[in-house]
């Protein structure tokens, strides 16, 4: 059996034992996208490292490692099933997101039941060069009247569980890429710091930006099961 076609059957192990067939179809996007890039790049390594990698690769901008996500795996979850080093997947898994760019915002690598995807599917950038949501979804959050005036907004989401921290990071990670967006969009500056609230259970974005911009914002938290006043 060629390297291939072992990395694939792996794949197929672990997504039928621990994950479950969405997992399945976009590690083996990724096998057949790096391949079709790099055709002899996954000539040399052992097959386990290769299929945990690139598993890792696609659980790690799936939240697979948040509980509150399911399917949940770890990082040692899958060494452990592959008998492979936690330091030489995470790093190969590093290789192929960045080969790939692989990430957050990129939905060709995300699962098709993600909620990023129905938040980037909603937003749409008007001839202003400003993101709003279609009209539909401008339904669930109300009409406002906004002058793209860049203000000041605090934001304060509250779930009913306990956010771990790879989990923020995440979120920080995303709300950030959204705000490039805004500014790649128009040239305007803006800034926004995210952080933790009064408790475990809060995340607070202190955010300048257009009172649509922070109905987007209040959107998005909403989606990630956010209670936002």
């Amino acid at each position: 059996m060629t390297n291939d076609k072992m990395i694939e059957y792996l794949i197929e192990q672990c997504c039928d034992k621990m994950l479950n067939d969405y997992y399945l179809e976009i590690c083996l996007q990724v096998k057949d996208d790096y391949l079709a890039l790099l055709p002899e790049g996954m000539n040399r390594g052992k097959p386990e490292v290769w299929a945990a990698s690139i598993i890792w690769a696609v659980g790690s901008i799936n939240f697979l490692s948040d509980k509150t996500f399911p399917p949940y795996a770890t990082l040692t979850d899958i060494c452990t099933f592959f008998k492979t080093k936690n330091s030489t997947v995470g790093n190969k898994a590093g290789q192929i997101r960045e080969i790939l760019d692989m990430h957050y915002l990129n939905i060709n690598y995300l699962l098709e039941d993600s909620s990023i995807i129905s938040t980037l599917t909603s937003m749409r950038v008007t001839e202003n060069g400003f993101i709003v949501l279609d009209p539909q979804d401008a339904l669930d959050i109300g009409y406002i009247e906004d002058d793209g005036q860049i203000i000041d907004h605090i934001i304060i989401g509250k779930s009913e569980k306990p956010i771990l921290l790879n989990t923020f990071y995440q979120y920080e990670f995303k709300l950030e890429q959204i705000m490039k967006t805004w500014i790649k969009n128009d040239g305007r500056e803006r800034t926004i710091h995210v952080s933790m609230g009064e408790d475990i259970n809060e995340l607070l974005i202190r955010v300048t930006c257009s009172k649509t911009e922070a109905m987007e914002l209040k959107h998005w938290m909403q989606q990630h099961r956010f209670l936002v006043d």
